[in-house]
C-alpha cells in the first residue's frame, strides 16, 4: 500500500469512511460546498477535479470552475473517466483544457452522452468498470479491451434527488475498492463482488450505513510534496488577485477554485507566512539604510480647507 497520499472527499462524506481512510495512512481534505452549483453536488470532488488514471504515476486534473455552470450539462465538465488507455466523456461539454491533458497522456477519447460519466461509472481497475448507464455500457462494450459490468439504476441515496449514482459512491485505494455505505443492499451485490474480486481487488464498504452518492472518493497518486508546492502557488495566485486597498463593492471575487485550495492548504503555510512577516520589519531597515530618501518616513500634514484629501485626513509624503 502507497501510505501518505491525499484523498479528496465531500464534506458530507461520513466519519467512518473518513476515518477508516485516514487509518490507512492517508491525508482526508473535504470539498467544502462553493455554490458553483447546487447542493449537494456542490461539494462533489468529481466535479472539481478529474483523476487521471489509475495507476501510482496518475494524478489529479484540477479544474478551473469558471468553466462551470449551475446546471446539467454545464456543471460536469471535468466529470469524466480515465483508465490506462481511454478517456471517456461527453465530448462536446468536456473542458478543453482537461482535453488537452488527456491528449498529452496519449489517452484515446470515447465519446458517451452521459455528462455525469465518473457519477455514473465504478472504476475497478485500468480496463474494468461498472456502471448503471445503458448509454455508456452500450458504447464501451464496443471496445475489446474494456470489461464492463451493466447494473441496476437507483439503489444509491442522494439528498434532494430520487436516487444517486454508484460511481459516486464509490473510489479505488490503493488495491482496495471502497463503496461509502451497505452495498450488501444492492440487488446487483453478488456479481459486483465477484466482477470486483476476480481482478484482484478487495472490496469494502460500511453496512452500518445506507450507499450514499458523494461525489467518488478520489485518490491522488501525486508526490505530496511536490503537490503541496503547487497547491501554495495557487493560494499565492488568489491571494495577489485579491487588492485589499480596493473599496470592498470593486475587489473582483476570489477564484472558486483557489477558494477550495485555499481552504485545504493554507493552515500548511501559515507558519512560513509568519516568517516572512515577521522578516519584513528587518527588511525595511536594510532598505531604509540603502534608500534613504525613497523610504523616508510618512507623516500627516495639516488638513486644509481647500484640499478634499487634506481634508479627508489623508497621509501624504512631504
Amino acid at each position: 500500500m502507497i501510505s501518505n497520499r491525499t484523498i479528496y472527499l465531500s464534506e458530507y462524506a461520513p466519519y467512518a469512511l473518513v476515518n477508516t481512510l485516514t487509518a490507512c495512512g492517508h491525508t482526508v481534505h473535504r470539498v467544502r460546498s462553493q455554490g458553483v452549483t447546487y447542493t449537494p453536488v456542490d461539494s462533489h470532488p468529481d466535479i472539481f477535479f478529474c483523476k487521471m488514471g489509475i495507476t501510482c504515476h496518475s494524478h489529479l486534473f484540477v479544474g478551473d470552475t469558471h468553466q462551470l455552470g449551475y446546471a446539467y450539462p454545464h456543471n460536469c465538465r471535468f466529470n469524466a473517466v480515465c483508465l490506462d488507455n481511454y478517456f471517456i466523456h461527453n465530448l462536446k461539454i468536456t473542458s478543453p483544457a482537461l482535453l488537452r491533458e488527456a491528449n498529452k497522456l496519449g489517452l484515446e477519447c470515447i465519446h458517451v452522452k452521459q455528462g455525469y460519466t465518473k457519477c455514473n461509472t465504478v472504476v475497478v481497475d485500468g480496463r474494468s468498470v461498472i456502471t448503471a448507464d445503458q448509454g455508456i455500457w452500450h458504447t464501451l462494450r464496443q471496445y475489446p479491451a474494456i470489461d464492463v459490468l451493466p447494473v441496476r439504476q437507483g439503489f444509491v441515496r442522494l439528498e434532494g434527488f430520487p436516487y444517486g449514482f454508484l460511481g459516486g459512491a464509490s473510489g479505488r485505494v490503493d488495491d482496495t475498492l471502497f463503496f461509502n455505505g451497505d452495498l450488501s443492499a444492492h440487488p446487483d451485490f453478488a456479481a459486483i463482488r465477484q466482477f470486483v474480486e476476480n481482478r484482484g481487488v478487495a472490496l469494502q464498504f460500511f453496512p452500518e450505513y445506507e450507499l450514499t452518492d458523494i461525489g467518488s472518493i478520489l485518490l491522488d497518486y501525486s508526490n505530496p510534496n511536490k503537490q503541496k508546492d503547487k497547491f501554495g502557488a495557487l493560494v499565492s495566485t488568489w491571494l495577489r488577485c485579491r487588492p485589499r486597498w480596493a473599496p470592498a463593492h470593486r475587489r473582483p471575487p476570489p477564484c472558486p477554485a483557489l477558494t477550495i485550495i485555499a481552504s485545504f492548504c493554507l493552515p500548511d503555510y501559515l507558519d512560513c507566512y509568519s516568517q516572512i512577516i515577521k522578516m519584513i520589519p528587518i527588511a525595511g531597515e536594510w532598505l531604509r539604510g540603502i534608500f534613504p530618501l525613497a523610504l523616508r518616513p510618512i507623516r500627516s500634514v495639516p488638513p486644509t480647507a481647500s484640499c478634499r484629501c487634506c481634508a479627508a485626513g489623508r497621509r501624504v509624503s512631504p
